[in-house]
């Protein structure tokens, strides 16, 4: 099996010269040419894939941290509590266990909660 591959001529621009592959080379173009194209098609389907489960694991972590605070400010919210509203606000934005155990004795201590 001989395979050919079209060349242009230097001289000629317009000129197309059949040139005849080794066995090498053409072993090299029938193997290299599929990988190739089967590595770009699966590396291309992973990365959608992957993009599409990060899509929505960032959903669901939205959607964990939006449901509980819009149960906890609810109430706050319908009687205008502001000072009950700033401490959840507060326990939010610093999201640390020992800044939580603060804001919660200083709730309890001052009948804010």
């Amino acid at each position: 099996m001989s395979m050919y591959i079209l060349t242009f001529n230097k001289n000629d621009n317009n000129a197309q010269i059949m040139t005849k592959l080794g066995l090498r080379d053409s072993v090299l173009t029938l193997t290299l040419i599929p990988t190739v194209i089967i590595g770009l098609l699966l590396g291309g389907y992973f990365t959608i894939n992957r993009y599409i489960e990060l899509d929505e694991i960032l959903y669901q972590q939205g959607t964990t941290i939006s449901e509980p605070l819009a149960i906890a400010l609810e109430q706050p919210l319908l009687e205008k509590i502001k000072n009950y509203l700033t401490v959840l606000f507060v326990i939010h934005i610093t999201n640390t266990h020992q800044r939580l155990n603060q804001l919660l004795f200083l709730m309890i201590t001052t009948n804010l909660l």
